[in-house]
């Protein structure tokens, strides 16, 4: 459990820049009507963005890149 801390921790400064980038697109979110959107569906909507943003932090820790300011 410790280590999906460890991973986004080490890029927090890109995540945060790429989802205020990438939240209005697809893989992250998607259109949902505004009435018949179903609260399961926007659980999903928010679980699949989060899960894919612990991917691409994980991956830049496996290819040893660190965004430092």
């Amino acid at each position: 459990m410790f280590l999906f801390i460890v991973y986004p921790g080490m890029n927090s400064i890109l995540l945060y820049v790429g989802h205020g980038i990438l939240q209005r697109h697809f893989p992250f979110s998607w259109d949902m009507d505004k009435y018949t959107g179903t609260h399961a569906e926007k659980l999903a909507m928010n679980m699949l963005g989060t899960g894919l943003w612990l991917l691409i932090a994980y991956y830049l820790f496996t290819i040893n890149f660190f965004l430092k300011i």
